[in-house]
């Protein structure tokens, strides 16, 4: 720790900065090399936040035009540390607290974003609005046949914001190549901290509903739970077999596969068929039938046998070609 201490604040964050490009980028964040990147990056993130926080960096009092644009970047840390704490593994007991943390980090960032003005505030406005557990069950999943019209506005608003959000990474990958010039480089970090704002204000949303939802399973007693998946086992019939048709005139002789269900299994139909000997399986012929057919391969390898002798014997006393007098062979 004292080794992470001693480094440039610019070091680490820009360790900090590619540790979370790793872990965003695994297909398996719970797999022990990703978990222990995680807890070490937040470990240094902690130093971090600590050493801006001494320095007095960040002040409510000025406008985002006064930070010096190598600064800019630090305004991110809270988002960062939000983002990485909720990757961390843990029980289901454990998963109500985790979100719980890295949503309050969430705040902090959006609140620091709304103080500069950066982001949209109309939306971090209503996000930093604080609503009840039922207000965000209802968000998301809408009660009344009337509110299919604001669904319908929820999605228009998110492809909005897709193809926002792939507009922005065009012109981030555009800025980057250009880093050395101290105005593009603002831009680019000031483009960053816009496309964080959207992303925190996404997973706010679904950290409310969640955290609902573990709230109200935490009020449930697991006796009732038990029960209730019992109950739901025992009301669940298994799926009775039906007859597809292929044609209006299959469907007219077996009544469209409802009245004309079978009875049996497949199994059971293949058990009775083969005990009735007429299934094609040789396993169950009759012995006499095996027997049968064993003289008759019998009798065919004698014939053939004698005829092949019969041939060899033939050909000792004819000479290949003697015959063919047309060719002259």
């Amino acid at each position: 720790m004292a080794e992470v201490e001693d480094r440039k604040i610019v070091d680490l964050f820009n360790e900090v900065w590619s540790a979370e490009k790793e872990i965003s980028n695994s297909c398996d964040t719970l797999s022990d090399k990703i978990q222990g990147l995680i807890a070490d990056t937040l470990a240094t993130l902690s130093v971090l936040s600590q050493s801006i926080e001494q320095l007095s960096m960040f002040s409510h009092n000025e406008e985002v035009d006064e930070i010096s644009t190598q600064d800019i970047r630090y305004l991110m840390l809270n988002a960062l540390a939000g983002h990485l704490i909720s990757k961390k593994k843990c029980q289901v007991q454990q998963r109500l607290e985790i979100l719980t943390k890295s949503r309050e980090f969430y705040v902090e960032f959006l609140k620091i974003c709304r103080d500069y003005g950066i982001g949209p505030l109309g939306e971090i406005h209503q996000v930093l609005k604080p609503a009840s557990d039922e207000e965000a069950l209802l968000k998301h999943f809408p009660q009344k046949a009337k509110d299919l019209s604001s669904m319908t506005r929820a999605r228009e608003a998110k492809i909005e914001k897709y193809k926002q959000s792939k507009l922005m990474e065009q012109q981030l990958s555009e800025l980057q190549h250009n880093l050395g010039n101290d105005e593009q480089c603002r831009k680019y970090w000031l483009l960053v901290l816009n496309k964080w704002v959207n992303h925190v204000i996404e997973e706010m949303g679904n950290m409310d509903m969640e955290i609902s939802m573990l709230k109200r399973m935490q009020n449930i007693p697991k006796s009732q739970i038990e029960e209730d998946r019992r109950n739901l086992r025992e009301s669940i019939k298994p799926m009775q077999p039906f007859i597809l048709t292929k044609d209006k005139l299959q469907a007219a002789v077996y009544g469209a596969g409802y009245p004309s269900l079978p009875t049996v299994t497949l199994d059971e139909y293949y058990e009775r068929e083969a005990a009735a000997g007429r299934m094609p399986d040789q396993a169950s012929k009759p012995a006499s039938d095996k027997k049968e057919d064993e003289d008759s391969d019998d009798d065919f390898s004698d014939e053939k046998l004698k005829k092949k002798r019969e041939f060899d014997d033939w050909k000792d006393t004819h000479r290949r070609g003697a015959g063919n007098r047309k060719n002259m062979g």
